[in-house]
């Protein structure tokens, strides 16, 4: 892995007669008839377009994402048979050297065929970490994930995708020129991620690899290739997958919160109905229910298992939110050092800061200077309006939400879970996920409650906020004519009832932003909620008991808006047997 998540490695391209060519391999990236190679040596040899249309899932991994033109090429043939738009495709590749938004342009402008589908893949990928990427294309009922690692360190990270893959692109550079991406070590760990009788298909057919194959006990065939070629073609014979759990039929979410949101959301884009369960007869009852919330980055610049999720929890769930225009607002988030501790922090963003995300503001710039040692500007946070954003979520999703659920018992009969309410009604289902915020003390020991107070000031009491200020809590821009500061943290407290010394405590720290220090105690909107979290800083996204269907997502902490979509992500394709896009550390500190 690369030392912090922000360095990234890209493509370095020289172009021969308007052909890409690797400065780093020294070899072309793909030949005049790359599409028609494309469906010769990978899409027919693993039987794709039949796939397609009979599975539900299909999960193709590829060993080298290059300038994405077989990714391309497979998406337009995937949408092509999916016109009910009822299977899915996921699609994994690995790339250590990840290519900018304009080499693929510029390399996908040589194919008229792919011009529709390129510009609505562009529209969603920026690569702004390494690590795991996963990238939904609601467009195409789709997802890719890309592995910006080394081969070897890929499948280190990914080592619990364990007899998944039904389909592999061997697309390396070749044999000569990059040794690494066909040794046999490579090739044993592609056999213990695929499902018995997996297909491959490569372009070559070297020494290199059919040593590594005969290692491997894995039966390959040489035939002619594209133009002459000879390619190898095969399948693989890994795993005994007989036993596997089937998709379950029917999904149960307890809670209606954002973790709630997230796992729904998940579950939406893979086509997949739940029935979602409120104990209240409304929404909005939890810290989900606030009227306002920020999102900003409390990640470092190191290689811990925690900065990574971090990371990669917050750009996926900004991608995520953007549908949701209505609630959810990107906008610059200034932050002001008014400590040693903060000020060190903007300096080292400011020194390592690869991919322009802060933006150093200087001292004699700022409208406010008292006791301000350093500030920066960090171009991708946003504020948001959390009960309108799940309220969209719930509504854009198949699933159904029944009110006046109170869960009371759960009991297990073999895998199926039979839920109790206390309305007296009862019912049967394969998968339940409880997202029942510090309702989770019940099952799971060792969790962290506090309360927390933010309060609304009327915006004529309040200097011109622009964008989101984080110094000492947050202050956010107006909404509904309200702005918002929070967050207080109460590790003892008796009940949710609003605390007068609580209010007292957000305004002394905001006063700097305040017009006057006089606001009538009858114009302050205030809210007090409940966050949960863990000793590790981890949120809950895995199953709970031995059983097969009990899962929970929670312990979210105050990162509830920027964890929730990729613990969703995570607890749905755990459910499915999917691709689970997060690495083996970052997986194990998820679970209880």
């Amino acid at each position: 892995m690369f030392e912090n998540p922000f360095l990234v490695s890209h493509q370095e391209i020289k172009w021969k007669n308007k052909k890409p060519f690797s400065k780093v391999f020294n070899d072309r990236y793909f030949q005049d008839s790359a599409l028609e190679e494309i469906e010769n040596v990978f899409i027919e040899p693993n039987g794709l377009r039949e796939k397609f249309k009979s599975q539900k899932f299909t999960l193709v991994g590829e060993l080298g994402f290059g300038l994405g033109i077989s990714f391309l090429y497979t998406l337009k043939v995937f949408k092509e048979h999916n016109k009910k738009s009822l299977n899915y495709l996921d699609f994994v590749s690995v790339e250590k050297f990840l290519p900018t938004v304009k080499q693929i342009r510029k390399a996908a402008s040589l194919f008229p065929e792919l011009e529709e589908i390129s510009q609505v893949f562009l529209k969603h990928y920026h690569p702004i970490h390494n690590g795991i990427i996963k990238i939904h294309l609601a467009e195409f009922n789709a997802a890719l994930t890309i592995i910006n690692a080394d081969i070897q360190e890929a499948f280190k990270l990914i080592q619990h995708n364990i007899g998944k893959f039904d389909a592999w692109y061997l697309d390396g550079f070749d044999p000569k020129q990059n040794p690494e991406m066909w040794s046999s070590k490579v090739i044993e760990n592609i056999n213990k991620c695929s499902k018995n009788n997996a297909t491959f298909g490569t372009y070559t057919s070297s020494g290199l690899l059919k040593k590594s194959l005969i290692d491997n006990q894995i039966d390959y065939q040489k035939v002619d290739g594209f133009k002459k070629r000879h390619k190898l073609v095969g399948s693989l014979n890994s795993n005994d997958d007989s036993s596997k759990t089937p998709l379950p039929r029917k999904i149960a979410v307890i809670g209606s919160g954002i973790a709630a949101a997230g796992v729904v959301h998940a579950f939406t884009k893979l086509r997949i109905s739940c029935d979602v369960f409120e104990k209240n007869s409304h929404l909005h009852t939890g810290a989900s229910g606030n009227h306002a919330a920020a999102m900003y980055p409390k990640f470092q610049f190191n290689n811990s298992a925690m900065n990574r999720f971090l990371v990669q929890s917050y750009f996926f769930a900004y991608q995520q939110m953007l549908q949701f225009s209505e609630s959810f607002y990107p906008s610059k988030a200034r932050f002001f050092g008014m400590n040693e501790r903060a000020a060190k922090w903007i300096e080292r963003v400011s020194d390592n800061d690869s991919f322009s995300l802060f933006k150093e503001v200087a001292q004699n710039s700022a409208s406010i200077q008292e006791g301000v040692l350093a500030q920066t500007d960090f171009l991708k946070g946003a504020y948001l309006e959390p009960r309108k954003l799940t309220e969209s979520i719930f509504k854009n999703s198949p699933s159904k939400i029944h009110f006046n659920h109170d869960l009371i018992s759960i009991k297990h009969n073999s895998n199926l879970a039979t839920l109790s309410f206390a309305n007296g009604k009862s019912y049967e289902y394969d998968a339940v996920i409880l997202a029942i915020g510090s309702g989770l003390q019940q099952w799971i020991k060792g969790l962290q409650v506090s309360k927390g107070h933010i309060i609304g000031i009327p915006k004529k009491y309040v200097r011109k906020i622009l964008q989101p200020i984080h110094h000492q809590g947050y202050i956010l821009p107006p909404l509904n004519d309200y702005v918002w500061m929070g967050s207080t943290y109460e590790h003892e407290y008796r009940d949710l009832e609003v605390s007068s010394k609580q209010i007292y405590k957000i305004l002394s720290a905001q006063k700097m932003f305040l017009k006057s220090d006089e606001i009538p105690d009858e114009e302050i909107l205030v809210r007090a909620s409940e966050r949960v979290s863990r000793s590790n800083k981890f949120p809950i996204a895995a199953k709970i008991s031995q059983n097969q269907c009990l899962y929970a997502v929670g312990a979210l902490g105050s990162r509830g808006f920027s964890s929730s979509f990729l613990c969703g992500e995570v607890v749905a394709n755990q459910i499915r047997d999917g691709f689970i896009p997060v690495d083996d550390e970052v997986l194990e500190n998820l679970e209880v």
